[in-house]
């Protein structure tokens, strides 16, 4: 398997290396320096090639290593995403469950509200007549209009 570099023109192709390998390393880079790079595989074996991958582009760093707060950033970055989402995924699921539960509740009825629609009590509800309402009669006098007696007055302590 060949690997082959076409620094963002694909007239221009140099063959890299040729041995059976995933990985390849490119020497000789410029220290921060912008690398656009297209990947292409070529299979002498059956003088076959693949098409060229998406153009990746790279800053190169300067001493080759990836500086440690940066590190740091991207971890805490990933760590408060993953706490976010595991966190809305829970209150996701708990809202869920309540709102399940209040449409279909797992709450039963007393064994005395099942009775048969046929039983003794409700057949009495229906044979007999409604109660008779016991009324009084009411009556109210006023008083004549020059009495002694002003608004308010008419209650007297015992």
């Amino acid at each position: 398997m060949c690997f082959s570099r076409a620094p963002c023109r694909p007239l221009q192709t140099d063959v890299l290396n040729c041995e059976q390998q995933t990985r390849l390393v490119l020497s000789g880079l410029k220290p921060g320096t912008r690398y656009c790079m297209q990947a292409q595989v070529f299979v002498p074996t059956y003088h076959k090639s693949s098409a060229f991958s998406q153009v990746l582009c790279e800053t190169n760093t300067i001493d080759g290593k990836v500086k440690a707060w940066l590190i740091a950033v991207v971890m805490v970055c990933s760590l408060l995403g993953v706490a976010f989402t595991v966190i809305v995924l829970f209150l996701i699921g708990w809202f869920g469950y309540k709102g399940v539960k209040f449409v279909f509740p797992t709450a039963k009825l007393p064994e005395n509200f099942k009775q048969a629609p046929h039983s003794y009590i409700i057949l009495a509800m229906q044979t007999t007549p409604p109660p008779q309402e016991q009324c009084d009669e009411v009556s109210i006098a006023r008083a004549p209009e020059g009495s002694e007696r002003s608004e308010g007055s008419h209650l007297q302590p015992h």
